[in-house]
């Protein structure tokens, strides 16, 4: 069975801002469960995360983002940055 029958919702890959309270990140794909990104912040498996997604790029006139809560499931190198996987817990949509 392949990672793709796996999982629980489609991903859609997109490469959107992400903000930390210590720094930022870069998506590679979402859904609504999980979330992968690209960040220079060393995270720790199985700790809870709270990030901003960002959607600017919808409306430039609004500041439209997602306020995210999650926890890590993976962490492993990736185009020398850390590469980490999310599995949401909560998230709420703002414009």
């Amino acid at each position: 069975m392949s990672v793709q029958d796996m999982r629980r919702a489609p991903r859609l890959k997109a490469a959107l801002p992400i903000l930390f309270k210590k720094g930022t990140g870069v998506t590679r794909d979402y859904s609504t469960v999980g979330i992968y990104f690209l960040t220079d912040i060393d995270l720790s498996k199985a700790t809870e995360v709270d990030f901003v997604l960002l959607f600017n790029h919808l409306d430039a006139g609004r500041q439209m983002h997602v306020n995210c809560r999650g926890t890590v499931i993976r962490i492993r190198p990736d185009d020398g940055r850390y590469g980490v996987a999310v599995q949401l817990d909560s998230h709420t949509f703002c414009v």
